[in-house]
């Protein structure tokens, strides 16, 4: 578990040193408020490491005076999307900022990168968050924060995220020639690799900002299945305790073999019968289908037309992207999402504990 969060956050900080001015202002110091020995616990302590040595006190980062103004300046030209009259911009490309200035004036969308650059220069915003997040002393206070945000940023990527996205598609001649365009792979630009994604991201939004009966919309869903995961995970570690005190259900029932489901010595197959095998605990399948296999998560494990666009992109990526896969860890990575991909959705879509399949259960589009 401390692994796998110092690992995350490391690479979090070594982009951001990179780009440190050492002269900058005072530190803002931080401390963890949740109880020696949890998950949560160490989570914080490295977000406060990570915030001492990257941000000042006022919330901003601690990026050297050239970068600042740099990113004034893309924050400038961002946010003039919102008026009438927009000038000229050899940063992201002319037709990319008339294609914002345009979604903007129709929907009040495209301006999801002033936003997010205010709140970078300005700082304020997220060093509320980060002071809230701090302060949680159990699991259900830090997710309840979570949640909102979470809740917060996927309002608007269901409003948005399609036309914005659609957006730069089309204008991706345009942004490929201009200044920001010159630091991004060409491959990433391809049109037919944009296309891919547009397609891809599109079924996936689908599901994700369906409504589900009684609570919101499906993302709500996907929040909670993140958080049991995120419990589930520190039990099986067995290194760390969950902050809050113990779950009110028989904890061997969150108590899976982490290193058949990761393992360089396990088939994805194996990992699907460790899974399903656990899963069809009698003491614990009212409780997997309570808190990971709702209608939500089983429309998308059986949509056949979104299977065949993951399994194109997939197929395009090892194709086209040789120099990003030459890279061991990324190779790895990814070839354990490709051969893991048809047994997960094999597990989801046909998990019956009696030898049947579920697959015809009455699950209709936007339920839990």
């Amino acid at each position: 578990m401390k692994l796998a969060i110092i690992s995350t956050c490391a690479i979090s900080v070594l982009l951001l040193t990179a780009c440190i001015d050492a002269k900058k202002t005072k530190s803002w110091k931080i401390k963890p408020s949740a109880p020696k020995g949890t998950g949560l616990y160490y989570i914080q302590r490295e977000v406060a490491t990570f915030v001492q040595k990257n941000l000042n006190s006022d919330g901003t980062v601690k990026f050297s005076e050239l970068i600042r103004k740099s990113l004034e300046s893309l924050q400038s030209d961002f946010c003039q999307i919102r008026e009438e009259k927009i000038t000229e911009t050899l940063l992201y490309g002319q037709a990319c900022k008339k294609g914002l200035a345009k979604l903007y004036q129709e929907k009040k969308c495209g301006d999801e990168f002033c936003i997010i650059l205010t709140s970078l220069n300005e700082g304020v915003w997220a060093k509320e968050q980060v002071k809230e997040f701090m302060k949680a002393k159990t699991d259900k206070e830090a997710f309840k924060q979570l949640r909102n945000i979470f809740n917060m940023v996927m309002e608007r990527t269901c409003r948005c995220g399609m036309d914005l996205l659609a957006t730069f598609v089309n204008c991706s001649d345009s942004f490929s020639g201009s200044f920001l365009g010159a630091f991004v792979d060409k491959q990433i630009l391809d049109p037919d690799f944009l296309r891919m994604i547009h397609g891809v991201t599109e079924s996936v939004m689908g599901h994700i900002c369906a409504k589900a009966n009684g609570r919101g919309k499906c993302y709500t869903r996907l929040f909670d299945v993140l958080q049991t995961l995120f419990e589930w995970y520190q039990v099986s570690e067995g290194t760390v305790r969950v902050a809050g005190g113990k779950p009110s259900y028989d904890e061997t029932c969150a108590q899976f073999d982490l290193t058949k489901l990761w393992g360089e010595d396990y088939s994805a197959e194996e990992a699907k019968n460790s899974i399903s095998d656990q899963l069809c605990r009698e003491d614990c399948s009212r409780l997997y289908k309570k808190k990971l296999l709702g209608c939500c998560v089983r429309n998308m494990a059986n949509d056949k037309v979104l299977e065949k666009k993951v399994r194109d992109l997939g197929e395009f990526i090892r194709n086209n992207f040789q120099d990003v896969l030459s890279d061991s860890d990324v190779s790895y990575v990814f070839q354990k999402l490709v051969n893991g991909y048809g047994p997960v959705l094999d597990l989801v879509r046909n998990y019956d504990c009696n030898g049947g399949s579920n697959k015809n259960d009455k699950c209709q589009k936007g339920t839990i």
